[in-house]
């Protein structure tokens, strides 16, 4: 990284926080920062930025009270901060090692081995943190991502296609992950219809009536012509403003304007009607066309709210093609 990488130590000895920040920032890569307890490093971790936490395993407090340093791990995730933690252990502590690995610890650092291995362990995970950071930049600068696919009809491929969609959408879209999770309901319940009810032809009022029928009516039909014969097509579009899911199947359609608003009291607890809820409201439309065959959903990114609060937002209302 262009600046150096700031460190936040964590031991309640002063002497050892002294030494580890004077030998550290002696090679002008490194601001250091130290503190004696969680509370006071939580709270820095709150309001200014780290790379880095290295934190004693036994932290005993002015009134005598002990604490687990490990805890600072716990606490990053709770706080939604993605910073790598490397452990120091005193003599007496090596049990402890293992423990710190297995909570989150990137590495370990011996307080008997400070004087040999202090820079090569913070070098290391310095330069990890450095990539981490040159990837995130990288993809920041997507500005448009899209997409094409073209499945078989099997209702297997739903689940890896979901995940995948997750990925791209973490990675590259400016929602957050509560907003993500929402248009990942939305985009499976869709796709599900375009196989089910679209290639397949199932009935979703078969559901209401036997549940186990209609199972194997799927199971059925995806292995028997012509329904298995045919292909579900998906383009997916990213960008700064919006993402848009295109679902196409090659059933038989159906006529959007006989279905009944599933948002009615009176459809809310049926079956057939779940799908179409979800879509509703957690996209800001949902468009269909060819005869009911291919779905539009689309969320846009408003303009006048932080995209890190995208997921905040109330459901928003619904466009039929």
């Amino acid at each position: 990284m262009n600046r150096p990488a700031r460190i936040l130590i964590i031991d309640d000895d002063p002497a050892w926080r002294k030494y580890m920040q004077v030998v550290l920032s002696s090679r002008g890569r490194y601001e250091v920062r130290t503190v004696a307890d969680l509370e006071t490093a939580l709270n820095s971790l709150r309001v200014e930025s780290f790379d880095i936490v290295m934190t004693d395993l036994h932290l005993v407090a002015e009134d005598r009270s002990e604490s687990n340093g490990l805890d600072i791990i716990t606490m990053l995730r709770q706080e939604g901060l993605e910073i790598p933690v490397i452990a120091v252990t005193a003599y007496g502590d090596e049990g402890k090692v293992v423990e710190a690995l297995r909570r989150g610890a990137v590495n370990y650092l011996p307080k008997a081995s400070v004087k040999n291995e202090l820079f090569s362990i913070v070098e290391s995970v310095s330069k990890t943190v450095a990539k981490r950071h040159l990837r995130s930049q990288l993809q920041s600068s997507v500005t448009r991502l899209e997409m094409a696919y073209e499945l078989t009809t099997d209702c297997q491929l739903v689940s890896p296609f979901i995940e995948g969609l997750k990925s791209n959408l973490l990675e590259h879209s400016p929602f957050s992950s509560h907003a993500t999770s929402q248009m990942l309901v939305a985009t499976e319940e869709a796709l599900v219809n375009s196989i089910v009810h679209g290639n397949l032809e199932v009935d979703s009022s078969l559901r209401d009536e036997s549940y186990s029928e209609y199972e194997a009516l799927v199971a059925a039909r995806s292995s028997e012509a012509p329904y298995c014969d045919r292909h579900i097509r998906i383009d997916v579009v990213i960008d700064r403003s919006q993402v848009q899911v295109v679902i196409q199947d090659e059933g038989a359609g159906f006529d959007i304007a006989a279905v009944a608003d599933p948002r009615q009291p009176e459809f809310l607890l049926r079956p057939c009607g779940r799908g179409l809820l979800l879509m509703r409201t957690f996209m800001d439309s949902v468009e269909y066309t060819d005869r009911g065959r291919c779905v539009r959903l689309t969320r846009m990114v408003p303009q006048s709210v932080d995209s890190t609060r995208v997921g905040q937002k109330n459901a928003r209302p619904v466009v039929w093609a």
